[in-house]
């Protein structure tokens, strides 16, 4: 993979320090990844991945504990909700607790995911329990992200 162009990467770090859909983390390091895969107008995060329940030959996007997930925030409404159908989220709740799941649903202020182990299940979660919301974009391994970090990017 080829690493980002300069001013991908300059407007990415600007934006992500000036402001950040990530509860005001800061970044703790910088990652080389593909200008193709990055739209400069979106921020993005790269989260560790716990648990197994989307390790699924039916999960649009087959994710194992410990993978690196790149996500980017979205409104927690029903349009957006209705428009990202069939795709994984990260939902993080008031507390803190963030979940990954496939949206498959939404009807009268609920969003409805799935999971597919240890056996295939469907929740439904009121949207006004979520803090926030973020559509997975790609899944990498733990040793490309260690390959592909970027030292004299900070």
């Amino acid at each position: 993979m080829h690493g980002w162009s300069e001013a991908t990467k300059t407007n990415f770090m600007e934006n992500i320090e000036e402001h950040t859909p990530f509860d005001g983390k800061r970044p703790t390091g910088y990652v080389k990844l593909n200008a193709e895969l990055l739209r400069p107008d979106i921020e993005y995060g790269i989260i560790n991945l716990i648990g197994n329940c989307m390790d699924s030959d039916l999960s649009p996007k087959r994710i194992k504990h410990g993978d690196k997930l790149l996500i980017h925030a979205i409104p927690v409404t029903e349009p957006e909700i209705i428009r990202n159908i069939k795709k994984i989220v990260c939902f993080r709740f008031a507390n803190g607790e963030m979940f990954t799941k496939q949206v498959v649903f939404y009807s009268c202020g609920c969003m409805v995911v799935r999971m597919f182990k240890p056996h295939e299940m469907f929740f439904y979660i009121p949207i006004n329990k979520i803090k926030s919301l973020f559509v997975v974009d790609d899944v990498f391994s733990p040793e490309y992200i260690k390959q592909n970090l970027c030292s004299g990017c900070s």
